[in-house]
């Protein structure tokens, strides 16, 4: 019975490397402030889903966010990413899991990367709206997580 338990503990394991979210003050995201998540990579030879993690509120202004995603290792840059995420669906309708006024979102933003040197990963992320202050984004976020 011990050794049954153990393999479903086993199976059951999260995979995750890294899971963090970063409040927008006041849900008010101004266009020159971006927000970095420190990843630490000690697997090369896994491969890796990056996800993007948005709440948003009901008077989020668009159907669709626009982001700037960068990553940085040692100091140099060494990917920019444009990623264009929808929030409401054609009808209307809120995407993200949720009720009342408040939606999260996880977005896969890539699959079966590799990281090919250990260490410190920083990723930023920015918005490229329209507006020089955007509201309804109540929290950013980025998941790292192994891949199966």
């Amino acid at each position: 019975m011990l050794a049954i338990i153990s393999v479903f503990l086993i199976s059951c394991t999260d995979n995750t490397i890294f899971d963090e979210y970063t409040t927008v003050d006041n849900g008010v995201w101004a266009k020159d402030r971006s927000f970095a998540f420190n990843v630490e990579v000690a697997d090369t030879s896994a491969l890796y889903e990056i996800d993007l993690l948005v709440r948003n509120t009901d008077i989020f202004p668009r159907q669709n966010l626009w982001l700037r995603i960068t990553k940085e290792y040692r100091g140099q840059e060494i990917q920019c990413d444009t990623v264009n995420l929808f929030l409401l669906d054609e009808s209307g309708k809120w995407i993200g899991s949720g009720s009342g006024t408040f939606f999260d979102n996880q977005f896969i933003w890539k699959q079966h990367i590799r990281f090919y040197k250990k260490g410190n990963y920083i990723f930023r992320i920015a918005h490229l709206m329209r507006f020089d202050v955007l509201e309804g984004i109540d929290r950013i976020g980025l998941a790292v997580v192994k891949e199966k």
